[in-house]
């Protein structure tokens, strides 16, 4: 078989990837997966919610029975029989801000009625957002009323006799209950828009076909390089 005829084979073998068809494929694979990008980005629009995340929660020091009467631990002048360190992380993950006017209830932490004996704002996103805390009826925590940003967060710091049983309650306009997230999941919603994700899916889907085509006529051009060099016209 001739150099030219092998040539003639090679583009048939592959004409069908060159194919207009594809292109049209291609098109519609782009334009599915931008409206799924944008059908995502339109479901969390006029989203509310609060999540937190029990960040830590453990003994600082704990009195064995064996020693009790004979090891004594004191907090701030009053005997406790141990100590515990909660950190608890809320943030609103919504795209709606959470005004002042919006609470009926503060965000507020139970403990299962371990005795509370200190708790302070140990961290705020951003630095001027004014949270405090105050202790309120039956030992729980409650953030005061702020605005709430999305993005913003609060970190606090709870000490406490003993190892606590933490729930979270709030009463918060078009706002069921807080949720509850594990701390490697409580994200900043600061990250890639639907949008920069769709586009990006876009790239990727379209990017072989790409570089197939590009490969392809890389190839078509070096191989009739090729046959001119060995059969130049004469």
């Amino acid at each position: 078989m001739s150099e030219m005829k092998q040539e003639e084979v090679k583009q048939k073998r592959f004409r069908w990837i060159r194919d207009p068809s594809w292109e049209f494929i291609g098109v519609v694979v782009a334009v599915i997966t931008f409206a799924v990008g944008y059908w995502q980005w339109s479901v969390q629009q006029g989203k509310r919610e609060i999540s937190y995340s029990i960040v830590s929660s453990g003994p600082l020091v704990s009195v064995d029975d064996d020693l009790n009467g004979k090891l004594r631990v004191v907090y701030d002048g009053k005997p406790v029989t141990g100590l515990a360190l909660s950190i608890i992380l809320v943030q609103n993950t919504g795209s709606e801000a959470i005004k002042r006017a919006d609470y009926d209830q503060p965000i507020h932490f139970s403990l299962g009625g371990t005795p509370i004996l200190d708790y302070q704002v140990a961290y705020q996103k951003p630095s001027n957002l004014g949270a405090k805390l105050t202790e309120g009826p039956s030992k729980t925590i409650e953030i005061t009323p702020c605005l709430l940003n999305p993005g913003d967060s609060v970190v606090l710091k709870i000490i406490s006799a003993g190892k606590p049983e933490i729930k979270a309650n709030a009463r918060i306009v078009d706002i069921d209950s807080l949720r509850q997230v594990a701390a490697s999941t409580n994200s900043n919603k600061g990250g890639s828009s639907p949008w920069v994700i769709a586009l990006a899916v876009v790239f990727g889907s379209l990017l072989p076909m790409f570089l197939l085509e590009l490969w392809l006529r890389f190839a078509t051009w070096r191989n009739c390089r090729k046959v001119t060099h060995r059969h130049p016209p004469r």
